[in-house]
């Protein structure tokens, strides 16, 4: 009978390292469950991330082509565009003035119309006018 209670025992120290190590394997395996828990929390966040993100680039990516194109169509209009002393379409005749706008003091001179200057007669030219009497006059030639 010794023998038997040798083995109850023995058997009964295996049964209680087995029950150990089911414990600690239990244990073990709540705590990867828990690790894979959060790793799939934190995979979720991370493709919302990435969702949100690739959004943020197709909004950039469709800013910049619109960009793109407006640069496009401003680079052809300055190419085209008129030189820089052409001001024909802004309110500018594109010829050259017809008349010339001539100043002379008011007052007789002696001899006649000093040189370079046209003679008109003001009184019966309708082209010449009186600035703030007997300072200016002017005529168009």
């Amino acid at each position: 009978m010794k023998g038997m209670k040798d083995k109850l025992d023995n058997i009964s120290i295996m049964n209680r390292e087995l029950i150990v190590k089911l414990n600690e394997s239990e244990a073990s395996q709540k705590f990867l469950q828990l690790d894979v828990m959060k790793r799939d929390e934190l995979l979720k966040l991370q493709e919302k991330q990435i969702e949100e993100l690739q959004k943020e680039l197709n909004s950039i990516k469709l800013i910049l082509k619109n960009l793109e194109k407006g640069k496009g169509k401003l680079d052809e209009i300055l190419s085209s565009g008129k030189p820089s002393g052409d001001k024909r379409g802004l309110g500018y005749g594109g010829s050259t003035p017809r008349t010339q706008t001539v100043f002379v003091k008011e007052g007789c001179v002696q001899g006649g119309v000093p040189d370079g200057v046209p003679h008109i007669d003001s009184e019966k030219d309708d082209r010449c006018f009186e600035f703030l009497e007997g300072t200016l006059s002017m005529c168009v030639v």
